[in-house]
């Protein structure tokens, strides 16, 4: 994200800024110069700490919610603590084993494996887990099978390179067996294996025009098949959310209306999608803060995220969502480490499938 750094500011008040944002991050309260005195860290009056506050509010980095009260953090106070000001703290031993006890004991499905990582970041966070899958028009098609249920009804299941899987019956206008059935799987793995979903899907469709297609019954009946399954494909990504009860006990959502606005946002899923998604380009762990998500529902929260891959091919992102006032160097460490160990298991997961 775009950093709102200021580099005019002196040793004296980045020191005094990191302070106020611990403080704000530990209690919740606004922070008066009597508290950072109480520091023991500064050898300066409260007299010089309250100017020095009051030159970071006119700058941007901090505001007074009260004439009498102290003052708390901007989004651009937040963004220059996290840029320049908190280090990422690694996570305790034993902690780190139980989230790896956790991560081992999630192999199977990639579904299921997504919807148990979201419930560990819940759970190791005290917020909202998120994981989110590939976008499925850029995902990379691996095979797709058919299989006969009854006369006219089949399930189709197809997976990616990745392992992830998506079904869905459809009903079709002609009998086939399952023998049938099998060669038009094989030909459609030997056609578009690797391909993006996307293309396969144009290229389907556009190849069902042409008569030469239409006169081979077996491309036909596979190329049919596959447009049936894609035109009830939804594009989007898939989203794990779990957790939600964690705002209830969060001070900044204790208002009512705060509250039901931010769980109506994340019922929409797209909106939690698209913020993800922005993310996807970072290489690393990124962090949106509050305003910089550029959508009025999140405008009280941020956001941990961190891409997750096979290979060197990013396909999706696993985060934290939480409000402004969290451990961000905790959360940073927390996300990276469950991001590493997710890819490292579905690299796994796919390996082992593949030698089935």
């Amino acid at each position: 994200m775009e950093s709102f750094v200021d580099s005019t500011l002196s040793e004296r008040s980045k020191k005094i800024l990191r302070e106020v944002v611990r403080l704000h991050i530990q209690t919740g309260e606004p922070v008066g110069s009597s508290s950072l005195v109480a520091l023991e860290c500064f050898t300066v009056g409260a007299a010089t700490l309250r100017n020095v506050m009051s030159d970071l509010e006119e700058m941007g980095y901090l505001f007074q919610p009260h004439t009498s009260a102290g003052r708390v953090p901007t989004d651009q106070g937040y963004r220059h603590f996290v840029d320049h000001l908190a280090d990422g703290v690694e996570l305790a031993p034993e902690e780190a084993e139980m989230i790896s006890n956790g991560m081992v004991g999630l192999a199977g499905e990639i579904r299921d494996m997504m919807q148990g990582t979201s419930l560990l970041l819940s759970r190791f966070s005290n917020m909202v887990g998120i994981v989110i899958g590939p976008d499925k028009d850029h995902m990379l098609f691996h095979q797709m099978e058919f299989i006969l249920l009854a006369p006219r009804k089949i399930l189709v299941v197809m997976v990616s390179p990745s392992g992830v899987i998506n079904n869905r019956m459809i009903d079709v206008g002609e009998e086939y067996s399952q023998e049938e059935l099998d060669r038009f799987s094989r030909f459609l793995a030997d056609e578009y294996a690797g391909w993006s979903l996307a293309s396969v899907r144009d290229h389907i469709s556009h190849r069902l025009s042409e008569e030469s297609v239409l006169c081979d019954r077996l491309m036909k009946s596979a190329l049919g098949l596959g447009r049936l399954f894609f035109s009830g494909l939804a594009k989007d990504s898939e989203i794990f959310l779990e957790g939600t009860v964690n705002m209830l006990n969060t001070p900044e959502f204790a208002e009512k209306q705060s509250l039901r606005s931010l769980l109506e946002a994340m019922e929409q899923k797209s909106k939690l999608i698209e913020l993800l998604n922005s993310c996807l380009e970072q290489k690393s762990v990124s962090i949106v803060i509050g305003s910089e998500s550029r959508m009025e529902d999140f405008g009280a929260c941020s956001v941990v995220s961190s891409p997750f891959s096979h290979g060197d091919r990013i396909i999706g992102s696993v985060g934290v969502l939480g409000p402004k006032r969290m451990e961000y160097s905790r959360m940073i460490g927390l996300v990276g480490n469950i991001a590493s160990q997710f890819s490292t298991l579905i690299g796994r997961t796919v390996s082992l499938q593949g030698r089935s």
